[in-house]
């Protein structure tokens, strides 16, 4: 059993072992296995808090720039998540043995999303405050998708060809737009009207699913019944 004093984590591949037949949890047991639980505890709850933190930070920055490039940012992790469950459908390669998920696993949909959105915001602070914002962004960036191996959702294969997918075509998408799709946007409003308008619906969208998986609210037109047969898997 787990003892109470650790957060409920389906998901956490930590067997709690009590050498005590009278009591499930002796000081015995609590002495000598404190530091190993303590320290998987805060990684699941680093992991478990990683789509809020990063959620809530991509909405402030959207909020507080507003402008062209936010969105364009917004699109092209739409673009770079989109692009991952496709692979992860064509490449169909299964989860490490014991994750508690069995939809495919390389490449890793975390991965590929922390490295998008790290390396943009890499990309993005070089030009505004230097190279050492930058790299901070980018080891957070391999800390949060580390968690993933960690915890044993992914392997390490998984998570390296997410990540650097996700690098990739960050660089990519902010080339392309600061060499030709931002310029023509900031120069005509024909053309940011759409990209406002399906940034919206994004953003909307988003929080739909987020607010679904929060409370339990069951998808329109089944989008939730696969992720329901995945847990009780």
């Amino acid at each position: 059993q787990v003892p109470k004093f650790l957060p409920s984590h389906a998901d956490l591949p930590l067997r709690w072992v009590c050498p005590c037949p009278c009591c499930p949890l002796c000081s015995g047991a609590v002495e000598r296995r404190l530091p190993e639980v303590t320290m998987l505890a805060v990684l699941a709850v680093v992991n478990d808090a990683t789509k809020w933190v990063v959620s809530g930070g991509v909405a402030a920055w959207l909020l507080w720039r507003h402008d062209e490039g936010a969105c364009w940012c917004v699109c092209g992790a739409v673009v770079n998540a989109f692009n991952c469950k496709v692979l992860k459908v064509i490449i169909n390669q299964t989860r490490p043995s014991g994750a508690c998920r069995a939809d495919p696993g390389m490449p890793s949909s975390h991965g590929c999303s922390l490295g998008f959105l790290s390396a943009y915001m890499a990309l993005v602070l070089s030009a505004w405050v230097g190279t050492l914002a930058s790299g901070g962004a980018l080891v957070g960036g391999l800390f949060l998708s580390w968690l993933r191996i960690a915890l044993g959702f992914h392997t390490w294969a998984q998570v390296a060809v997410g990540h650097t997918l996700g690098s990739l075509c960050a660089t990519g998408w902010f080339l392309f737009g600061e060499a030709h799709a931002l310029p023509l946007l900031r120069t005509s409003a024909r053309l940011r009207i759409p990209l406002f308008g399906g940034t919206l619906v994004l953003c909307l969208a988003f929080m739909t699913h987020t607010l679904s998986d929060l409370f339990g609210i069951p998808l329109p037109l089944g989008l939730g019944r696969r992720r329901d047969r995945e847990r009780e898997q």
